[in-house]
């Protein structure tokens, strides 16, 4: 008896290591609408990535399986609760050894809107937007100068 059970652990061992094997090349990512997004919600949100590769296959998934929704910002949470905006060119395998949870999973999150933006960039931002369009109207005024509309 004992030889059998010893030889039918032996086999689930091999197998439990197999698919780890197999897994071990590949990140757990769950996907999740942030919490004030516009943006609905994925059904199958469980998916494995390469670890050597970049988020960029991350956020197309997700921007695919949304179907093309505009204004797509990705965020994973903090040790402290806030939120950090993901680059797509970002190793998915140093993100994950800096942000996976509790639970061996990177949480992705996605919404359509910025969040933990300061109202000075907002600021910044338009007064930009103004200067661009005060400097487009001059360099019209000035064709127009010199090609003698005026």
């Amino acid at each position: 008896m004992d030889k059998v059970n010893a030889e039918e652990e032996g086999l689930i061992n091999r197998k439990q290591n197999k698919e780890f094997s197999a897994c071990k090349n590949y990140i757990p990512v769950i996907v999740e609408p942030y919490p004030q997004t516009k943006l609905k919600k994925i059904d199958d949100n469980k998916w494995l990535f390469n670890k050597d590769s970049t988020l960029y296959p991350v956020m197309y998934k997700i921007h695919e399986t949304l179907n093309g929704a505009k204004n797509m910002y990705f965020y994973v949470k903090r040790q402290n609760g806030r939120y950090a905006l993901l680059k797509h060119e970002n190793k998915l395998q140093l993100v994950f050894k800096k942000y996976k949870s509790n639970d061996g999973f990177l949480h992705v999150y996605y919404h359509n809107d910025m969040i933990n933006r300061s109202k000075l960039l907002d600021y910044c931002f338009y007064f930009a937007q103004i200067v661009i369009a005060f400097y487009l109207v001059l360099f019209i005024y000035g064709y127009l100068k010199m090609h003698e509309y005026i």
